[in-house]
């Protein structure tokens, strides 16, 4: 039978060898979590915000095409031309960055 003293050194190095390998877990776990929203950050986001954009462009020109049919005015159907050349450059940086987004 080994001794009181050899008992409580083998629990102490126990409970520090599992401190050891939960640290070292936390550690990784938390490197790939920074890793991914590096991704996330660099890749997704700015798509993200483009796709934004142009939905805020197609409500615009809802709006504009319902003022220009319900009043007639030259104005609304200008604006309803500008908003739509903005729509397709918005649409073409959508499809030069959408390719780099990975599937996954």
């Amino acid at each position: 039978m080994r001794s009181l003293k050899g008992k409580i050194l083998s629990g102490f190095l126990i409970v520090i060898g599992l401190v050891l390998i939960m640290g070292g877990a936390n550690f990784l776990f938390t490197t790939i979590t920074n890793n991914q929203t590096a991704k996330v950050m660099d890749e997704e986001l700015p798509v993200l915000l483009l796709a934004e954009k142009l939905n805020q462009n197609i409500t615009e020109r809802t709006s504009l095409a319902r003022g220009y049919l319900l009043y007639g005015q030259k104005a609304y159907f200008s604006t309803f031309e500008a908003a739509t050349e903005e729509s397709r450059q918005l649409e073409k940086e959508l499809l030069a960055l959408a390719p780099t987004i990975k599937k996954r």
